[in-house]
């Protein structure tokens, strides 16, 4: 062995061209990006608004070709009798096929003062679209949403008025007192039906509470849109669907990309988000089909419930498969 040399390589130089601004821009903050778009969600779905009780929003910027330190704390107006509590600006990256991914989560707790009718108007975003060299413009629109009372507000009920009193009915005297098999077998007959209606109650189980039935609802509402996303093939979407799935599945702590909701939901599921980000944010974006994404988005719904399956969700299949008919022979018959 010889002595230690130092040897000495010099790569190719590189000459970069870096353009200006276009003057076809306007927007407040330059963002050249792949793709931007603007996300909501509540910490009730539907979101619904009770006097002095607070209500979350979130609102997400996700930009593809950007980091999250690159996107600016984003302008969102609130109308009067609206008071807002906004917490501390979140933010991640996440890498892809296509480079980096950005994202920056702001939550805001808001607290109606005043009942009716309230209008929160659109969130707009400004960005340059470098796939296209155009301006665009991401968008939340307009939400008009109602105000309902507080349980202090709630208005008294009004009284029904007494019935009149009636005229009181003959009495007859008894002739002979009933027979003894009468009165036992109307005895038995209540017994019966007082344990089959606890029986039935209980087979019922409790009632839903009104925020478990509309969390629910925006579940089943959430799920049929990923559905008809990926059986038309609709690859963004399909993204947006599962995300406001997600939200309304875990409302505390909602994921804030495919990722994530990847990573609670599987492998399957993980796998496919990953093939869908890259057909979203790749420089040669794939043809995509749907079908595998629906099949692994069932499997995750019956690990996750409530909804057990896709029939109890409301949901068509996505290809449908003939049914047979199955003779059962009846015993007794």
């Amino acid at each position: 062995f010889g002595g230690a040399r130092r040897l000495r390589r010099l790569s190719r130089a590189v000459t970069l061209e870096v353009r200006p601004i276009p003057a076809a821009f306007h927007g407040r903050t330059w963002l050249p990006a792949r793709q931007l778009e603007l996300q909501e969600t509540w910490s009730e779905t539907p979101a619904v608004f009770k006097l002095g009780e607070p209500l979350t929003r979130t609102v997400a910027v996700i930009a593809g070709g950007l980091t999250s330190g690159q996107l600016p704390q984003l302008d969102i107006p609130l109308p009067a009798g609206l008071k807002h509590y906004p917490d501390q600006p979140q933010l991640r990256d996440n890498a892809d096929s296509g480079g980096v991914v950005g994202i920056r989560q702001e939550k805001i707790a808001l607290i109606a003062t005043q009942p009716g009718e309230l209008v929160l108007p659109a969130v707009e975003l400004a960005w340059w679209n470098t796939q296209t060299d155009r301006q665009e413009l991401a968008r939340l629109p307009e939400r008009r949403l109602q105000v309902l009372p507080g349980p202090a507000a709630q208005p008294a009920a009004t009284p029904k008025p007494l019935p009149e009193p009636s005229r009181p009915a003959r009495v007859q005297a008894p002739h002979a007192a009933q027979p003894l098999w009468r009165v036992t077998s109307l005895v038995l007959a209540l017994a019966w039906l007082g344990t089959a209606l606890a029986w039935w109650r209980h087979a019922r189980g409790p009632a839903p509470r009104p925020e478990e039935a509309r969390r629910a609802e925006g579940i089943r509402a959430a799920a049929r849109a990923v559905e008809q996303a990926c059986r038309r093939g609709q690859a963004a979407q399909a993204r947006q669907a599962l995300l406001r799935w997600a939200a309304a599945q875990w409302p505390d702590a909602p994921p804030t990309g495919l990722e994530e909701l990847g990573a609670r939901c599987g492998p399957g599921l993980q796998a496919e988000a990953a093939r869908l980000s890259r057909a979203l944010y790749g420089r040669q974006p794939p043809d995509w089909d749907g079908h595998a994404l629906a099949q692994a988005f069932r499997a995750c719904q019956r690990r996750t419930g409530p909804l057990r399956d896709t029939a109890e969700a409301g949901l068509e299949p996505l290809y449908r498969i003939p049914q047979t008919q199955t003779h059962m022979r009846v015993l007794g018959q």
